[in-house]
């Protein structure tokens, strides 16, 4: 199986999250990792608000076993669905943010460990980003404040390498962006 990727960009150190590809990209200080990560959902009865936002953030906090306070719009989908509304979940197995959660200058966005690791690589989340619990730790121990990142929206990766073979990537447009 190949499971090369294509970098949508390069940066000396921070992250680039690129959304149609589900991936973090993380550099520092030379080094670079990559990880798969579950993303906002497209549409929830024809409702786009928990897309994914692309733009620049940083890093401005960092939570080992956080408390999740519940946004708004989270609490009118629980009790659309006729669930249980929650308005505050304390650190516990039942908790979607699972036991790191770092947050960033883009409201409502956090990247977290996932309590459902099945999400991770899919469009299922409410706009946060999602984090397999083996990939979580060693970031979030990595990971400092105020470093910057970016969430982006490239679809289609091309890379060329010195001699000339051309690579191509290509991943569904998920949000509608490009019809």
């Amino acid at each position: 199986v190949n499971n090369r990727k294509i970098v949508p960009r390069i940066v000396d150190d921070g992250m680039i999250i690129n959304i149609p590809d589900r991936m973090l990209y993380y550099f520092k200080k030379g080094s670079f990792r990559a990880f798969p990560v579950g993303l906002g959902m497209p549409s929830w009865k024809g409702i786009t608000i928990w897309r994914t936002p692309t733009g620049k953030f940083r890093v401005i906090g960092k939570r080992r076993n956080p408390t999740w306070r519940v946004p708004k719009s989270m609490q009118w989908k629980m009790m659309m669905e006729g669930k249980p509304v929650k308005i505050i979940v304390p650190p516990d197995s039942d908790n979607p943010l699972g036991r790191y959660a770092v947050d960033t200058t883009m409201p409502k966005v956090v990247i977290h460990e996932t309590i459902w690791p099945t999400t991770v690589y899919q469009f299922r989340s409410h706009g946060c980003i999602r984090v397999l619990p083996e990939h979580i730790e060693k970031f979030f121990d990595e990971v400092e404040l105020k470093t910057p990142g970016e969430i982006i929206y490239s679809p289609v990766k091309v890379a060329v390498t010195k001699e000339g073979r051309v690579f191509l990537e290509v991943h569904r447009d998920i949000y509608g962006k490009f019809k």
